[in-house]
């Protein structure tokens, strides 16, 4: 008797304990849901919290009750099939329900792909065999095979299942009294086995229609000869056998016959074989590849057209890019003038110079260097800005409290801008805007409105993991001041206010703080800055985008994050993907953050059938292009993400002759620096042959394979009136152009250039070669190589040299403009000793 109790007491513990710890998840779910809705209210977006959460439930609770009908129905089949009579009816619901509940969870984590079917866009184009819109392929075909996927997946568990209540059925009745009926279980088997045999066939039909972006047996996407003779009409055979096999299942569902399910498995499995594998083959051995120029025409042209449209390639303009082997002295001062701003610097070469002069104090660290562009002077000019963020965990061991991390230190302060082509006499960069109040130090750019920072404030940025609360009852750090630090009050109405003690017990759970909960120096006024990293905080409000990392800009002397935003799909007809699988790519949504407020805006630019569809079902999300701010769109920039993907694709699909592309006649390849590495594309600021002026211009070189040659570039413009426009500069083809690694090898091997590597290289230091550019100017070529030196232990480098080749002049100086006197001046050319001097100077 006792023994019962005490198992009844210790049965009572464990459940009450998994009671306990099933309450206490849902509480904390429950918390984290309502601290998520009073998020989104306070960004004004509560209809986002809405439409994700109903999407999710709504995909989840569909999925459950179909799986549940039918592990439930298998569940009580089994059950009457093995004991005669529907056994343990509650203890099966709850089973099947959970079963049900557990197997959809994955349906609901895929809500996004059944919306975007619903609220589909058309994409104007249509698949050149089947005759589709293409939003049929990017927006409902994985739709459809998500659902056959699970559908598959809930037949075998219904027939796993049974199986397992059969045999434990068997082994409740040890006395062997009741007989089963296998017969009714052999039924419920024939019925699965039969839907089984349905969802194969519309999986081969979905096959089928895969096969417009398949990449399988042929060197371009799409179906080829083979597939179009071949493969369809087989998989169409066999798809129709298996409704056949589907028949014979349901038929004979009821009988003892084995024989017609036998064979009919039999001859399906033949073809199969026989007609979705050999005869493809056979086509395309003997019939396609003897013939494959002339009978893969047609497919390459699809492939050709489709690619360069999902690539929005269609509107490249080429350039045919004569290069003269002399100027006139007219055209060198014309060169000398444009190269005047050349890149020289980059984030690379700047890091220690910011890191060591901008950072300021231990508790402050910047974000990652990038490449911006500001007028002053009378132009424009290409910068490299950073901002100055906060870090409580620079300060000392015993400083790092709770008040200080999310009470006290809460916000970054200021820019630091330098240029990407001005040096300092000492050679380091020259400094636009810096210092803590921020102010502008360049005399050049003293007089720019664009430059003068009228809120320094940074309460969000990227990797900004930390919450931090506001409006307390302790003053914020603002900026170090002398003896006595500068302070501040919040006065932004941003964050989601601390409330009543509800509320407050809610953020304690949710951000894993007690302190939260109990601090005096919290009042209900006070508020929560949550999510404070931008692009995570993007990400929240719109995860059907994928990002860019954030750089900052000075927007009306408001430091504003801005983030490229893109849509993507693996699914585009005919579309050669990249080695990721992407056949479609967009960088059609710029997001700006408010790094004061925390405020986001997505703003549309360009055609996205992807985007309009989320512009749907997320109506308050998407700003028009046309309500873009001046002051933004003079800081927008053409990513590199979409960039590269283009400039890759673009190696193969400039040739538009399906012949010329089945041959590889004219084929590109990325050139490589003198160190092996591919060279990446990099934004410069120019006056490009063709162009509307002085602009920020993304370019990426090209070169022939296996070889160095240049054969021309691709440049992209950052600049509002002609943003996103490409322009391929084609060099003459009968002339051997050389290309970045030929050209340092000509640097090397300049006499006094060596003389000088020597120099430099002693023990202690390290000569560093910046990037290479290499410019179309004034219908020459141009390369400037920038030249660095740094000392061990961290040191900043130190602009040493920079090398100008202008034709067969090779010339160099501690300066770039006195590099360019030297290469387009009509002086001779100076001796290497000025250098000399210059570093031993220094």
């Amino acid at each position: 008797m006792n023994r019962v109790r005490l198992s009844r007491r210790f049965a009572l513990m464990i459940g009450g304990g998994i009671a306990l710890v099933l309450g206490a998840a849902a509480l904390v779910g429950i918390d984290w849901i309502w601290t998520d809705y009073l998020w989104y209210a306070s960004m004004g977006q509560q209809s986002v919290f809405q439409v994700s959460y109903a999407s999710m439930l709504g995909v989840w609770l569909g999925c459950t009750a179909i799986a549940f009908l039918a592990i439930h129905a298998g569940a009580r089949s089994a059950w009457k099939s093995a004991l005669g009579s529907f056994k343990f009816p509650v203890g099966t619901a709850i089973g099947s329900l959970l079963a049900a509940g557990l197997m959809s969870l994955s349906m609901s984590k895929q809500w996004m792909a059944f919306r975007l079917a619903i609220a589909q866009s058309p994409f104007g184009l249509h698949d050149p065999h089947f005759g589709y819109d293409v939003g049929f392929f990017v927006f409902t075909l994985p739709a459809f095979e998500l659902l056959t996927r699970w559908l598959t997946g809930l037949v075998v568990l219904v027939m796993v299942t049974m199986v397992a209540i059969a045999f434990i059925a068997t082994r409740l009745d040890p006395t062997g009294v009741v007989t089963p009926d296998w017969r009714r279980l052999k039924r419920s088997f024939s019925i699965l086995a039969g839907a089984l045999s349905l969802l194969a066939s519309a999986n081969v039909i979905l096959s089928i229609w895969q096969l417009s972006f398949s990449t399988a047996e042929t060197p371009f996407a799409g179906a080829s000869y083979a597939d179009v003779h071949a493969q369809i009409p087989a998989s169409i055979a066999i798809a129709l056998m298996g409704v056949v096999a589907a028949v014979v299942f349901f038929a004979t569902a009821s009988g003892k016959r084995f024989k017609p399910v036998v064979l009919t498995l039999a001859v399906w499995a033949v073809a199969a074989a026989v007609l979705g594998v050999a005869w493809p083959w056979v086509v395309e051995t003997y019939v396609a590849a003897p013939n494959e120029a002339t009978l893969e025409k047609p497919y390459i042209e699809r492939n050709i057209a489709m690619t360069r449209a999902a690539w929005d390639l269609t509107s490249v303009r080429g350039v045919d890019y004569p290069v003269h082997e002399s100027l006139e002295p007219s055209a060198a001062s014309a060169a000398q003038r444009s190269l005047a701003t050349a890149t020289i610097w980059s984030p690379t070469t700047v890091q220690q110079a910011f890191t060591q002069l901008q950072t300021i104090r231990p508790y402050y660290r910047l974000s990652d260097i990038d490449y911006d562009r500001y007028e002053y002077g009378g132009e424009l000019h290409q910068v490299l800005v950073a901002a100055r963020l906060i870090d409580p965990s620079g300060l000392p061991t015993t400083a790092r409290t709770w008040v200080n991390q999310h009470l006290v230190y809460t916000h970054g302060y200021g820019l630091a801008i330098s240029s990407a082509s001005m040096t300092t006499p000492r050679g380091f960069p020259e400094f636009i805007v810096g210092e803590i109040p921020p102010r502008v130090e360049s005399a050049d750019a003293s007089m720019a409105a664009s430059l003068v920072t009228k809120e320094p404030r940074i309460y969000f940025a990227p990797g900004q993991s930390d919450y931090a609360i506001v409006d307390t009852g302790i003053d914020e750090f603002d900026y170090p001041a002398g003896q006595s630090n500068a302070k501040n009050r919040y006065t932004a109405d941003s964050g989601v206010a601390v409330g009543n003690p509800m509320r407050r017990l809610a953020w304690a759970v949710r951000l894993g703080s007690p302190e939260v909960l109990f601090s005096r120096y919290l009042t209900p006024t006070s508020r929560v800055l949550a999510n404070r990293d931008v692009v995570l905080r993007a990400k929240k409000l719109a995860p059907w985008l994928s990002y860019e990392d954030a750089y900052p800009a000075l927007v009306d002397g408001r430091i504003t994050w801005i983030i490229d935003g893109y849509t993507a799909s693996d699914h585009y007809p005919y579309s050669q993907p990249l080695k990721n699988g992407t056949s479609y790519l967009r960088d059609s949504v710029k997001v700006t953050v408010d790094a004061l407020t925390g405020d986001v805006t997505f703003y549309a630019t360009g055609e996205d059938p992807i985007r309009d569809a989320w512009a749907r079902i997320y109506p308050t999300i998407i700003t028009p292009e046309s309500e873009i701010p001046v002051a933004v769109a003079k800081h927008i920039r053409f990513p590199r993400q979409q960039f590269n993907a283009q400039a890759s694709i673009y190696r193969t699909y400039h040739m538009t002759d399906p012949m010329v592309f089945y041959n590889k006649e004219d084929l590109w390849a990325t050139p490589l620096d003198a160190s092996g590495k591919p060279v990446k594309p990099t934004y410069v600021m120019a006056d490009l042959p063709g162009g509307n002026g002085k602009g920020l211009y993304l370019l990426q070189p090209y070169s022939l394979p296996d070889k160095a040659n240049l054969v021309g570039w691709m440049a992209t413009s950052c600049e509002p009136g002609n943003y996103g426009e490409h322009t391929v500069y084609l060099l003459p083809k009968e002339r051997v152009i050389l290309g970045a690694a030929q050209i340092m090898a000509r640097i090397n091997q300049d006499p006094r250039f060596s003389q000088q590597l020597t120099l430099w290289t002693q023990p202690g230091s390290t000569v560093v070669f910046g990037d290479m550019l290499v410019l179309p100017v004034q219908n020459s070529v141009a390369y400037v190589q920038p030249v660095f030196l740094q000392a061990q232990n961290n040191a900043m480098a130190e602009l040493v040299s920079v090398i100008v080749v202008n034709g067969d002049r090779v010339e160099f100086d501690t300066t770039l403009p006195g590099a360019l006197e030297k290469a387009y001046g009509l002086a001779s050319t100076a001796p290497s000793g000025s250098v000399e001097a210059s570093v031993s100077a220094n």
